[in-house]
């Protein structure tokens, strides 16, 4: 498990909050050593309706054309995660920006595609250690397109969940 800072568990504690309230569903996190995705999220009956990944930027949503996920993160989705659970058709992303909570949905089918075409960009990321920084590496992550993201209120106003 990589670890996470009080701060990073604050963010994915009120987007989970803010998800679960908006869309009237159920947040619950993956607390396994080795979790490759944060959360799951279930409707009332318990069906698994989406797998779901939380990031918090010190930016405002608008102020950059494209997110970056990691590479390693999109493989497991589509590799494992939509092989596994065979009824599962979304993975989500939510992030917590300084001016709003956005989240893009990408899909099993339609999606595949998108990344498939993509040549994945070396990327610096940082290092932690006991909530410290502790240096850089550099990892592959593809680009998902900032108009993909839309706020939760959007998402619900035009019927996107039910």
């Amino acid at each position: 498990m990589i670890y996470e800072t009080p701060h990073d568990r604050k963010i994915e504690t009120e987007v989970s909050k803010a998800i679960e309230d908006t869309f009237n569903l159920h947040v619950f996190k993956d607390t396994t050593k080795f979790a490759k995705i944060d959360f799951f999220v279930t409707n009332s009956f318990m069906r698994l309706e989406a797998l779901l990944e939380i990031k918090g930027r010190k930016y405002e949503h608008n102020d950059f054309p494209s997110v970056y996920i990691p590479k390693e993160k999109i493989d497991f989705i589509f590799n494992h995660a939509f092989k596994d659970y065979r009824n599962l058709s979304e993975f989500w992303y939510a992030m917590r920006w300084t001016d709003k909570i956005t989240m893009a949905r990408i899909f099993k089918e339609q999606d595949s595609e998108m990344f498939s075409k993509q040549t994945p960009k070396k990327v610096k990321k940082k290092r932690y250690k006991d909530g410290v920084v502790t240096g850089e590496t550099t990892g592959e992550c593809y680009e998902i397109p900032i108009g993909r993201f839309s706020g939760l209120d959007w998402l619900k106003e035009n019927g996107i969940w039910h």
